[in-house]
């Protein structure tokens, strides 16, 4: 393992001269030349704890100093880093700790202020949210700059997907199949109406047409007021996000399966046709999701289709300073922080049924079907950005035989 910087090889060295003069010593060689073996076991013993408790303080930015392998990788195909990688060097040979680094999997940091307990108060559950959005804010703030992306994209890019309702002076950038449309139905009941109902938070009580027609009502179209709106720290800004590899899968079942859009089923065909093992064997015609990530993983992110685009390239996180993150997996206390922080009703919430609750079974069964595994740590490896920005752990599921 090799750090960068002297700071990390300095002692990394000191320790591996160190060994070997005590392996000599060990084996009797040179012994004449070795009197003084006692304060070389001392000076290696002080040496080791003093680098465990620098390894534990600093566990972080190690963390952080191997996100360099990505960026070496973001842009190359087929496990290529614009020929940096040998051509042969296939994704099958990237080791699972390089993977793991590049997100530092289990740290989830944002999550460890506490669940709300019982006798939690209002300024209690109030002060805990407000360190969850901090830490997620400066996660991703110092997860851009290792990966180099915070001067990437303009937010000139953005016209038609940033909305300003002015009523709570709440500026939101949607991305799609992060659970929007019960998010898009809780803003339609504060926004329209003074006093709504408990009926009027209901999924379903809005036609897909109605929310449609709500939120292009406030969409900025003009480049300017936009520019100025996301710019202006006075104003509340938010973000949706979940853990991308099953908002892919949201994406392909939403897209492919459950709806039967004339657009979508030719592009269902077509992938089937290129990607399918054995297109004389009869079946429907349609792209099985194991294909649909063989067009995922060739296909250039420039061109992914709006449902399964990367955020990065969606919002831009890197380049708006986001003051709500909110994750689909802790979206009701979310969403309870956020709508005391602009005053609305008391008995605003967001519909039951919005937030997941761990991997579901479908998903497992979902990714077990991408074969061989590879094609899973390639996946992976091609939303490893997406991961990082975000701290969100590795899936366990790609390793599933």
């Amino acid at each position: 393992m090799q750090f960068s910087g002297k700071r990390f090889t300095i002692p990394y060295r000191i320790s591996l001269f160190l060994l070997k003069e005590l392996i000599c010593w060990r084996y009797n060689y040179n012994m004449s030349h070795y009197r003084h073996a006692k304060k070389y076991v001392l000076l290696f013993l002080t040496l080791m704890i003093l680098l465990i408790i620098w390894f534990h303080k600093y566990q972080k930015a190690v963390g952080y100093n191997f996100l360099y392998f990505e960026k070496i990788t973001q842009n190359c195909n087929h496990g290529v880093a614009r020929g940096l990688v040998d051509e042969s060097h296939k994704v099958e040979n990237l080791r699972s700790e390089e993977i793991h680094i590049l997100t530092n999997e289990g740290s989830q940091s944002d999550e460890n202020f506490g669940r709300e307990s019982s006798d939690e108060d209002e300024d209690e559950f109030m002060k805990r949210m407000k360190k969850r959005m901090d830490a997620r804010r400066k996660h991703l703030q110092r997860a851009c700059k290792d990966l180099g992306l915070r001067d990437e994209h303009s937010v000139d890019n953005l016209r038609g997907r940033i909305t300003h309702f002015k009523k709570y002076d709440l500026v939101n950038c949607f991305n799609p199949k992060t659970g929007i449309t019960n998010f898009k139905a809780l803003l339609h009941a504060i926004v329209t109406s003074d006093k709504p109902t408990m009926e009027d938070y209901v999924l379903g009580k809005q036609s897909g047409q109605q929310l449609r027609e709500f939120i292009d009502n406030y969409t900025i179209i003009n480049k300017t007021e936009q520019t100025s709106l996301l710019s202006n720290q006075d104003k509340l800004k938010m973000i949706v996000v979940r853990e991308p590899l099953e908002r892919l899968l949201s994406s392909f079942r939403d897209r492919f399966v459950l709806r039967s859009l004339p657009g979508y089923r030719r592009r269902s065909e077509e992938i089937h046709k290129k990607y399918g093992s054995n297109p004389n064997v009869s079946d429907d015609g349609l792209a099985t999701f194991n294909e649909f990530v063989s067009y995922f993983i060739d296909t250039p992110s420039g061109t992914y289709n709006t449902h399964w685009q990367h955020y990065r390239n969606l919002c831009q996180p890197c380049a708006i300073d986001f003051d709500i993150i909110a994750k689909q997996e802790t979206i009701e206390e979310d969403t309870r922080y956020l709508l005391k922080l602009i005053g609305a009703p008391k008995e605003a919430k967001i519909p039951a049924g919005y937030k997941t609750r761990g991997t579901s079974q479908i998903v497992l069964d979902y990714y077990k079907s991408v074969q061989p595994k590879e094609k899973r740590f390639e996946l992976y490896r091609q939303c490893s950005q997406e991961f990082a920005l975000f701290d969100y752990s590795k899936p366990s599921y790609l390793s599933l035989k």
